[in-house]
Order: C-alpha cells, then structure tokens, then sequence
C-alpha cells in the first residue's frame, strides 16, 4: 500500500512537470504562431508596394516618352515680342510672360484634367473682355498674368497668359501647357484673324485640346473635348511657347507681324 502511495505521488510530479512542459510548448506555439503571421504580413506588404514601386515606374516612363515626343515634335525658336514700358519699347522673350510663383487662385485636388478645367472656368468667369485699345491705350499689349488678375479685364492674350500661368501654378506640368498665338475664324465676323490661346495636352490621351477663354469659351470637361488638330475655327499656328521652350510654324517665320522678331 505505502509503495503504491509513493508511485502515485511520483506520477504526481511526474505530471506537473509534463504539464508545465506542456505549457511552454502550447506557449511557444502559440507565439511562432503569431511570427509566422507578422512574417506573411510584412511579405504580402512588401510584394504590394514592389508592384506600387513598378506601376508608378511605368507610368512615370511612359509620361517620360510623351513629354519627350511633344518637345521635341516642332522646330525650337527663340521668340521676342515688344513689350511696351513707360520708360520705351523692350524685345523681351515670350517664355517671360510665364510667371507661375505668384498668389494665384489654387485648386490642387484632383486629376490634373480636371484642374485644368477649373482653371479655364475662373478665367472665363472673373476675367471681362476688354480690348488693349482701350485698356492700355496700344493697338497690341501683352500684359503679365499679374496685371490682368488685379485688373479683372483684358483681352484674349492677356487672360490666355493668365490661364496658362494659373495652370501651372496648380502643378499641371509646364509641357503640357501652351500659349499660343495664330490665326483664327473670329466669332461673329467668320473673318481670318489673329488670336492667342492656351492649348493642353491631356492626361486622358496625351492629346491637345483648345482652352480659349474667349473666343469659343466652353464648359465641356476635358476629356470630352475635340482635338485641337480636328478644330476648323483654328488655323495655323504661328508660334507657340511653354514656359521653358518656345517653337514656330516654319511658314510663318518670314511674315510674322510685325511686333513679333524671331531668331536663332
């Protein structure tokens, strides 16, 4: 009887050991567990952000291709215009109408197709038609983007030149944004007639679309607008201008008028 006590009580330690081993076991289990689901966590997230990583590297090229296709489609000029001052007459370059670090009106959100319109709109709604006759007194004034703001009233170059700028003052990139100046068929007359304009290179399809504030003023979003090349309002191009490149229409360099000088 006493031996069969004594066998019980050691199986009693017996399983106290066990059992505590048992414990740590189901403990350590229990935390390799969790290690192995961090594990598969922390894969899971890597391989999303190696496909993020790749998709936005592929975008980036391929905005890289057309960005590079559109600068370097049309023959580069370096064009001047006259600019009238109170102190003469200066030849100034027509990438210096691009003044974009200024306190113009911001809508950073969206799709840049989308801020591109918004630009157009507030331009065609705060800006009043008014010749350069009879706001400055010269036949043709190109004024800064900063005086048709305070002035709230101009005429197609100048709110063109504060569209462009607003544009790019919201981020839109500077290649995609084109002043422009050529000829037209004016509104009411039908006549052939000089005009300036800004042109976009949408995000829909990399393709150009006319943003005239205006002439032929819409309201139409971006992507559901017609090419600029399949507009027969507008003729030829006689040079346009991005911020850091201007180009000319090769048929025009001889009989551009004359406040235009353009050389090598």
């Amino acid at each position: 009887m006493i031996e069969r006590i004594k066998g019980w009580i050691e199986a009693l330690k017996c399983y106290k050991r066990v059992k505590a081993k048992y414990v740590e076991l189901i403990i350590d289990y229990e935390n390799t567990q969790e290690i192995l689901a961090h594990t598969h966590d922390d894969l899971e997230s890597t391989e999303r952000k190696l496909r993020n990583l790749m998709k936005r590297t592929r975008e980036k090229m391929k905005l890289e291709k057309w960005e590079k296709y559109w600068t370097k489609k049309h023959p580069k000029k370096n064009i001047t215009y006259i600019r009238h001052e109170t102190d003469g007459d200066y030849h100034i370059d027509v990438r210096s109408f691009f003044m974009p670090d200024f306190n113009y009106p911001s809508f950073k959100y969206g799709k840049i197709d989308e801020v591109a319109l918004r630009c157009l709109v507030f331009v065609m709604e705060k800006i009043h038609y008014v010749s350069d006759l009879k706001e400055f007194g010269y036949e043709e004034y190109w004024p800064f983007a900063y005086q048709t703001l305070k002035r709230k009233r101009g005429d197609c170059d100048g709110g063109a030149i504060l569209l462009a700028n607003i544009m790019l003052h919201n981020g839109i990139p500077n290649w995609r944004v084109r002043l422009n100046a050529g000829w037209v068929k004016e509104p009411y007359t039908s006549k052939k007639v000089g005009h300036a304009y800004v042109t976009y290179c949408r995000e829909t399809d990399n393709e150009w679309v006319v943003l005239d504030w205006t002439y032929y003023p819409s309201y139409h979003n971006i992507e559901d607008r017609p090419l600029h090349k399949d507009m027969r309002k507008y003729y030829d191009i006689w040079w346009s201008t991005t911020a850091t490149q201007s180009y000319a229409n090769k048929k025009y360099l001889k009989g551009l008028p004359e406040e235009f000088n353009v050389s090598k």
